[in-house]
């Protein structure tokens, strides 16, 4: 039997908590598979939260210790409409890794840093970030989730 017209603001709601949550970990895998990767610590720092995430984790390997790019989702994460969903890396050089221009490594930036050495972000370019979250990107990816939950996508 058909719900009445009072249950619209609740299901729509509830359904709308869903996508989001099931948009985060689309987010983080396609964050990882446009990133840079040497050693997996920045692809393995992507993490999804309620609260703001401080880049405070080291590391792991060295120079040397070369590892394939691991793209596994992290878990959805279900909060209420009103919460804010965080997706940030928790690694200490994440500024760097971004193409912040304020966070240095070593003297230079991710982009000098590609002058010197080949980059292992997406099509080496060092504005990989900026590219995903500034453009259609990271628009497609929301779209996609909302769209495989029911709702029609714009046209």
């Amino acid at each position: 039997m058909a719900r009445g017209i009072g249950w619209l603001a609740k299901d729509l709601k509830r359904e709308i908590e869903n996508a989001r949550a099931e948009a985060g970990p689309k987010i983080v895998v396609s964050l990882k598979e446009q990133g840079p990767w040497w050693t997996g610590t920045f692809g393995r720092n992507w993490e999804l939260s309620s609260q703001p995430l401080k880049p405070t984790k080291e590391r792991e390997g060295g120079i040397n210790d070369r590892t394939r790019r691991d793209t596994s989702p992290p878990a959805a994460l279900k909060l209420p409409l009103d919460s804010p969903l965080y997706i940030g890396n928790t690694v200490e050089y994440a500024g760097f890794a971004v193409n912040n221009p304020l966070a240095i490594r070593e003297g230079v930036t991710y982009e000098e840093h590609g002058q010197r050495f080949q980059l292992t972000a997406k099509y080496q370019n060092p504005d990989w970030f900026k590219v995903y979250t500034e453009t259609e990107e990271i628009l497609g990816d929301i779209s996609d989730v909302f769209v495989a939950r029911g709702f029609k996508r714009a046209v």
